[in-house]
């Protein structure tokens, strides 16, 4: 009977271990190259244990960008397999347009993620811990009836104006010091037009104070105009027309 107790206990010693085996989860780092939110994808990608080092990922995504011609921006998302996938590569692309918000950005891109990892998630047997919910693009399955593919109504007709103001200001016994920037921007992108003009303002004023009153004052400033008009003529052609007029003390011009 003692090697009966001897291989019950073994058992029971190999459990744990198995389990440790069947709870082995795909292991995930996120290598970005660009402006991202890391720890928003660290959060929301909870079906992966996220490494900080490459070497110890089954899966490395790397994520880089750059300025597409309507004035937003892409994002490359490739995700290279390492040790039991190191034959997998998958490279997805997300196109943010202009003046899109950080959030939308965002979740744009975790949707090509959680896309990207799905093979990799099958390949590791972790199917049981996602659930894939597909949205219907006919528009009648849609949560609010509405085609995710019609023309987007903007009763702005696409127009994004911002205004921004700066100011500093420094009082100490011998100097007094007094900073101001301020910028107006109107930018409209569509598929034909793509209009952008903006007017700065800058001034920085430096008073050194001399024990007879006879202050010291530095008065700089700087202002002016820039835009830009361009109408698309075809799929790869555009022409268009940009202005610059300023007028800098910072860079000894009058009138430029």
């Amino acid at each position: 009977m003692k090697w009966k107790h001897a291989w019950l206990v073994m058992c029971l010693m190999a459990i744990p271990f198995l389990l440790g085996a069947q709870s082995e989860r795909l292991k995930l780092f996120i290598d970005c190259r660009t402006d991202c939110d890391e720890s928003y994808f660290r959060q929301e990608l909870n079906y992966v244990d996220h490494v900080r080092d490459i070497r110890l990922s089954d899966v490395h995504i790397l994520v880089t960008s750059f300025s597409a011609g309507n004035g937003g921006r892409t994002y490359t998302l490739q995700f290279n397999g390492r040790k039991a996938y190191q034959d997998e590569v998958i490279e997805l692309e997300y196109s943010a347009l202009p003046n899109s918000p950080r959030d939308e950005v965002r979740s744009g891109m975790l949707k090509r993620m959680n896309a990207g990892l799905m093979p990799f998630i099958i390949e590791a047997g972790q199917v049981d811990e996602v659930t894939i919910d597909i949205v219907s693009a006919s528009g009648s399955d849609d949560e609010e009836g509405v085609d995710p593919f019609s023309p987007m109504l903007d009763p702005w007709r696409f127009w994004v104006f911002e205004i921004s103001l700066d100011g500093n200001l420094e009082l100490e016994s011998i100097r007094r010091r007094f900073e101001f920037e301020s910028q107006v921007e109107a930018n409209h992108v569509t598929e034909d037009w793509k209009v952008r003009q903006s007017f700065y303002y800058e001034r920085r004023r430096t008073t050194f104070i001399q024990d007879e009153d006879n202050d010291i004052v530095a008065d700089l400033y700087s202002y002016g105009s820039y835009g830009q008009v361009v109408k698309s003529i075809s799929d790869h052609w555009s022409v268009g027309v940009s202005h610059w007029v300023n007028s800098s003390v910072f860079d000894n011009i009058g009138f430029g």
